[in-house]
């Protein structure tokens, strides 16, 4: 594995005081933060459906236009960032040059290499120079709204279902675009639109609570790839605290009750086999979990040696019909 000095040299980025997590996801190519040196940007990949992220960087010829989600915080620290230089760009190149044409690709052309990299802003002193409203006083954060991912189905929704929006749902999607149904308790407005464009490579885990950034191989497409995030701390677009990540309680509850368990950090999925209580959010929200470090009252330890005689009871059942039915193929034969 290569230091973090060699990745960010790697991808041409330098250290500007930046957030030490984000210049980090933004020098892994499989983390699906894209960083835009010219305009001093940080934004979460916005792919299309057959689309692998290797094949579409950026390229000196500028023939491909990346679309992306420009975030505002780093989705770690939670810190504004500075903001992106776009309009100092125009005004630098309209002012030094004389292009008023903004034509795609033709205008760059006629540039200096020193602006097709982040040379030019430092050049000029702009380093320190804040643009983002989210780093500057009185600035408001964008309402929360609510909101439900729903599982892929054909019934189209109707209005009478608010305030269940319905979001993320997606018909005939290949399965790696897929996401998993459930109702994010944090959605801003930006959230909120991200989240309902299956494009946007950002996910929420219902069974962890765990918001995360996409994991994907550079040089596949997206299409069939298991669902793997980086998790993150903090809203990329208001900067709120996200809930506090479940995955330790729910490891310690899955190794109790043997079912089998997935490395949190390889693969954010839930194993095989693993029962649908604990492959969605209802094992968390059937007793409104609160932060693991407080106690459990009586009536939660109660209600959890229920729930934990209840599935022992499934489990009997089931596997006295997988006995049943290998006895009776057994018999056919």
């Amino acid at each position: 594995m290569r230091s973090l000095e060699s990745r960010l040299a790697w991808k041409g980025i330098a250290r500007t005081g930046l957030p030490a997590p984000l210049m980090d996801a933004a020098a892994d190519p499989r983390v699906q933060i894209v960083y835009s040196a010219r305009f001093r940007a940080f934004s979460i990949r916005h792919l299309e459906p057959g689309e692998a992220p290797g094949t579409i960087g950026p390229r000196p010829d500028f023939r491909r236009i990346i679309q992306v989600w420009q975030i505002e915080f780093c989705p770690w620290t939670g810190e504004a960032l500075p903001g992106d230089l776009n309009d100092e760009y125009r005004r630098a190149v309209e002012q030094e040059y004389g292009i008023e044409d903004w034509s795609p690709f033709e205008r760059y052309r006629r540039l200096p290499a020193e602006f097709l990299s982040d040379a030019w802003w430092r050049k000029r002193g702009l380093a320190t120079h804040i643009t983002n409203p989210a780093a500057k006083a009185r600035w408001r954060r964008p309402q929360i709204v609510r909101g439900k991912i729903v599982e892929t189905t054909l019934a189209t929704p109707v209005y009478e279902d608010w305030p269940k929006w319905w979001i993320g749902s997606y018909v005939f999607l290949p399965p790696g675009y897929r996401r998993p149904g459930g109702t994010p308790p944090h959605m801003c407005e930006r959230m909120h639109s991200a989240l309902g464009d299956i494009r946007a490579m950002i996910s929420y885990l219902p069974w962890t609570r765990e918001y995360g950034i996409r994991i994907l191989n550079p040089r596949r497409a997206a299409d069939y790839q298991r669902l793997r995030i980086r998790p993150i701390s903090f809203c990329p677009w208001c900067g709120r605290k996200l809930p506090e990540s479940l995955r330790p309680k729910l490891r310690e509850t899955l190794s109790q009750r043997d079912y089998p368990i997935s490395d949190p950090e390889v693969d954010a999925s839930p194993a095989l086999y693993t029962a649908y209580e604990y492959a969605s959010e209802l094992w968390w929200r059937k007793y409104k979990m609160r932060p693991i470090r407080r106690k459990l009252t009586k009536a939660e330890k109660r209600a959890d040696e229920r729930f934990a005689r209840k599935m022992a009871r499934q489990r009997k059942r089931d596997l006295a019909a997988a006995k049943k039915a290998a006895h009776a193929a057994k018999a056919a034969r």
